[in-house]
């Protein structure tokens, strides 16, 4: 550790996002799909109400607009005529019922926080939406650890077994699988990508099919994964484009270690591929 301390940053790094993926949900303060929703303070009731006035008397109440819906406690009442501290409303709107109020209740309103700036309570603010961005980040380290450990492990095994297959047996095998490798390899990785994942990646493809009707990974949310099967069908594309390097990377090493003396015995000896 002391020798490699960037390599240990990496590995608490991956760490981190290991174990966010994993507890996402005791970890994230807010549901990264719920809008959030604050409260400010208006003014204060300077005299009690009934639940049959119309007319409230507050402190300072330079904050209070003509129109607004503002909150009482429980009830919910329209401003329709401002003079001074006195406010003339209509009671029980938004289907909420009259109520009688006491000295010092607040007038509140209340809407959803939407592109907020980082702040203790948000601290990587919110979207558009009004949603809690460090939650949706903390929820998004889940999807990405699907994606890099699906990705990964399905373009490791098929590039290896294709690889394998290329180096050892040789001639015509060779050939068909490295040039189907260079032809893949001539196109960008994101122009590849993108070729891949829109012909599995329809729902009508055959491959997403397969995978519904025939396998059981799930297709709704599954493991706290919105969409699991479309993303597990992305995680294939990408293993795909990841297959095609493992593949050549794989038969240069089978290519060197099948000329090995020990190999060479093996054979005489009479055992087999």
């Amino acid at each position: 550790a002391r020798r490699h301390p960037l390599g240990v940053f990496g590995v608490i790094v991956i760490g981190l996002l290991f174990f966010c993926g994993v507890f996402a949900e005791l970890v994230a303060p807010y549901d990264p799909l719920v809008p959030n929703r604050g409260t400010e303070t208006l003014a204060q009731l300077s005299a009690p109400v009934s639940a049959d006035e119309t007319t409230l008397t507050v402190e300072d109440g330079s904050d209070v607009g003509f129109g607004q819906t503002v909150d009482i406690e429980d009830e919910k009442v329209i401003i329709i005529f401002l003079d001074g501290d006195t406010l003339t409303v209509e009671r029980g709107a938004g289907g909420t019922v009259a109520a009688s109020h006491d000295v010092g209740v607040s007038l509140a309103i209340s809407g959803v926080e939407k592109l907020e700036g980082p702040s203790l309570r948000h601290p990587f603010g919110t979207d558009r939406l009004g949603r809690d961005v460090l939650s949706r980040t903390i929820f998004g380290a889940r999807i990405s650890l699907l994606i890099g450990l699906v990705s990964i492990g399905f373009g490791v095994t098929l590039g290896s077994l294709l690889g394998v297959i290329s180096g050892y047996f040789g001639r015509l095998i060779d050939s068909l699988i490295q040039r189907s490798v260079d032809m893949l390899l001539a196109f960008p990785a994101v122009v590849l990508l993108l070729a891949i994942v829109a012909v599995i990646g329809d729902e009508d493809s055959a491959v997403r099919q397969f995978l519904a009707n025939s396998t059981p990974v799930p297709q709704d949310s599954f493991l706290g994964v919105p969409n699991f099967l479309d993303i597990f069908v992305v995680s294939l594309g990408i293993g795909v484009a990841v297959a095609v390097g493992v593949a050549r990377v794989v038969r240069g090493a089978v290519l060197s270690i099948k000329e090995n003396v020990y190999i060479e015995a093996a054979r005489a000896l009479g055992a087999s591929d």
